[in-house]
């Protein structure tokens, strides 16, 4: 249910501070890290690595193939439904999905699942594009394509139309990223 604010209400706080901002411009290469991973994992749709154990609860869609919001499951402790908890050999698992095994066929309403999900180590692609993506903004934060001074100039690689540096995906960065990524919920 969304928040409703009275248009008396204050909105919420920023999302960054005035320190976050001089952090960034300073070329701070943790925060540059920090932001590109958080880049990384939005266009994902899932923390990708490390290996996490979590229970989740998703809402089936009454059919046989049940979507988690992963795509590297390595391990099912448990698994419930309508407070149920469910015998291993009526689900199987494949990829981020729980397929049902049993006569049933289908899930029905929410669903519990005690998982252990994630690459342990991060891909090597997936840090390689991190590193690019920090590298970039930390050499141009602003998005500066060239700076001039007298007869000094400096050119920086552009990542789209008349746009360097600053945190952003290039296509084929996004291409790689795209064996990672959850498609969307339906």
């Amino acid at each position: 249910m969304p928040i409703i604010f009275e248009a008396s209400a204050a909105p919420p706080g920023p999302l960054a501070t005035v320190s976050d901002l001089s952090t960034y411009q300073a070329g701070d290469e943790q925060a540059a890290i920090d932001q590109a991973t958080a880049l990384v994992r939005a266009y994902c749709r899932w923390h990708v690595s490390p290996s996490l154990i979590e229970t989740i609860t998703v809402d089936s869609s009454d059919g046989p193939a049940l979507m988690l919001p992963t795509l590297h499951i390595t391990d099912v402790s448990a698994v419930t439904q309508a407070g149920v908890v469910l015998d291993p050999t009526y689900y199987t698992v494949h990829a981020g999905y729980l397929l049902r095994a049993d006569d049933s066929g289908c899930w029905s309403g929410p669903v519990t699942v005690s998982l252990t999900h994630g690459f342990p180590d991060v891909p090597l692609e997936v840090r390689a594009i991190i590193l690019a993506v920090a590298s970039r903004a930390q050499v141009s934060p602003d998005g500066v394509i060239r700076r001039q001074v007298g007869a000094v100039s400096e050119s920086y690689s552009q990542t789209g139309f008349n746009v360097a540096g600053g945190v952003s995906l290039m296509q084929h960065e996004k291409d790689t990223l795209d064996l990672y990524k959850l498609p969307p919920r339906p």
